[in-house]
């Protein structure tokens, strides 16, 4: 059975809530996000970013594989083989945090936060632990003064009270978090990544966008600001290409609305509708709200379309290629582009 991928493309990486469109993957994962040349991610002229990636991918295989042999034994020490060999290992060696040291409970605020480590000169806190502990799951030793609280709670309020430092990590040994400040404490926001997924299914397309998007050179500031990293960057420039979309949505919207209402009206066999509109039976507001409703309709499913999500998991090849050829609004849209295909026929409008 075929494995089920995300609509971002990935089966084992996620964006959760508002922290990067999930579209600007792709983005990344195409090396055309701003700073994404070989050196911008501190390799020398005469190392290829694509050919490390594959190195570094086999070097993870090799660490996941003795952490997976070496994490079920009672004889050992899992802080050692979860924490020491393996995570600070997949951070240090493949990730890039070289200056990853381990660090005390900081106390900000007359609260104290049980971080472990710090990376990229101090800006980035980490909580690295192993993997008897969920990342949602609350636990007093996460906590404060017998509160209980969950490793990702504890990261997101540290970040939301500390202003020198905006992003943070929290990896529990199967998942990696990246979180960024974020005030709502009730919507969480943050890029995920299932170590143990990557690892086990050989999900290379998500190692390497996990490589390419937390990266130390993501995060690492040219100045003591954290906002001038380039995660912050690319989060800022994302943001700004969505208004930009959304306000060309807003003229196509509008041009829609035009084109679509004059030509039910000029229709021969709409002659009801110009009647009740000309006797005030159908308000022109009225008519407005059903045009209105009908784009955003059609939007909706263009979207869900485009990102293949009208089909199960299950669905056939053959069974896809029969609605995109059959049914689909991307064929109407194809035939309406071109006036060959214009006629008087009702059908499209019923099958719609």
């Amino acid at each position: 059975m075929a494995r089920k991928r995300r609509s971002n493309g990935y089966t084992a990486f996620k964006v959760e809530g508002g922290i990067l469109p999930p579209e600007f993957l792709l983005t990344i994962a195409a090396q055309e996000a701003p700073k994404q040349y070989d050196v911008d991610y501190g390799l020398s002229k005469s190392l290829v970013l694509k050919e490390e990636l594959a190195r570094y991918w086999r070097i993870g295989n090799d660490l996941y594989s003795n952490y997976s042999e070496r994490a079920t034994r009672n004889d050992l020490d899992k802080h050692r083989v979860g924490v020491d060999e393996w995570l600070v290992e997949l951070l240090g060696t493949i990730l890039g945090y070289d200056d990853l040291t381990a660090t005390n409970p900081v106390t900000f605020n007359n609260r104290i936060f049980n971080l472990s480590h710090r990376a990229c000169d101090e800006s980035v806190p980490l909580l690295l632990v192993t993997d008897e502990y969920d990342l949602e799951k609350s636990e007093t030793r996460f906590g404060d003064e017998g509160r209980r609280q969950s490793p990702h709670g504890l990261m997101q309020e540290y970040l939301n009270a500390e202003d020198r430092s905006l992003w943070g990590i929290v990896v529990n040994g199967n998942k990696l978090r990246l979180l960024r400040n974020n005030p709502s404490l009730t919507r969480p926001a943050f890029l995920e990544a299932n170590l143990k997924q990557i690892f086990e299914e050989e999900l290379y397309s998500d190692f390497a966008i996990l490589w390419l998007a937390a990266h130390a050179s993501r995060l690492k500031s040219p100045d003591d600001s954290p906002y001038s990293c380039i995660l912050e960057t690319w989060r800022t420039e994302a943001h700004e290409t969505g208004e930009r979309a959304l306000e060309n949505l807003r003229e196509g919207v509008t041009e829609a609305l035009r084109q679509i209402g004059s030509g039910f009206l000029q229709h021969q066999d709409n002659s009801d509708l110009r009647t009740v509109l000309e006797d005030g039976r159908l308000s022109t507001e009225r008519f407005f709200q059903q045009l209105l409703r009908l784009v955003y309709r059609l939007i909706f499913l263009f979207a869900a379309e485009e990102r293949n999500l009208l089909h199960s998991p299950e669905s056939t090849t053959k069974q896809r290629d029969v609605y995109r050829s059959g049914y689909s609004l991307a064929r109407l849209r194809d035939r309406a582009i071109r006036r060959r295909h214009y006629d008087s026929h009702q059908d499209l409008w019923q099958g719609l």
